[in-house]
């Protein structure tokens, strides 16, 4: 915990992109990702206790981006695409508080998802609302790339 931390020291999560291949393709209105360990039980001999023991991990998670032009829309298509060849697709998130200052340290936290896979691409949308979509995808990694710091 951070020596003095107040209400000005939360972050908010302002702002959120998404990048692919090194451009930023979409604006993020809200992303859920969760890592889940896959875990098996263990019957602990003589006792009446069960230990569990970690088989797997598995990532995944949704986002809701919002729509500003046609290009997420192509790079999500073109991940369907089986006359196309399907390189790793790493997606950089990134939250940024403007309320943090240099004094604070780190102003944005920047999270790459590795190998992510986009398994289905909502269409449509309703007439006088802004468009987003939200997309389901897994990941099989994920690496801290930059972190907010706590205040001092």
């Amino acid at each position: 915990m951070a020596k003095n931390f107040t209400g000005e020291n939360a972050i908010n999560g302002a702002f959120g992109e998404l990048t692919y291949k090194g451009e930023i393709i979409a604006n993020i209105q809200t992303i859920e990702a969760r890592i889940t360990a896959e875990r098996r039980p263990v019957r602990i001999a003589g006792t009446i206790r069960t230990a569990y023991k970690r088989v797997g991990v598995t990532g995944e998670g949704t986002f809701t981006v919002l729509r500003v032009s046609s290009e997420f829309m192509q790079t999500a298509i073109d991940l369907f695409d089986p006359l196309k060849p399907v390189l790793p697709a790493n997606m950089t998130i990134k939250i940024s508080d403007p309320d943090l200052g240099p004094s604070v340290g780190a102003e944005e936290e920047e999270i790459t998802l590795e190998n992510v896979k986009l398994w289905e691409i909502p269409f449509g949308f309703n007439v006088e609302d802004l468009i987003s979509q939200t997309v389901q995808f897994t990941f099989e990694g994920a690496v801290l790339e930059q972190s907010i710091t706590q205040p001092v």
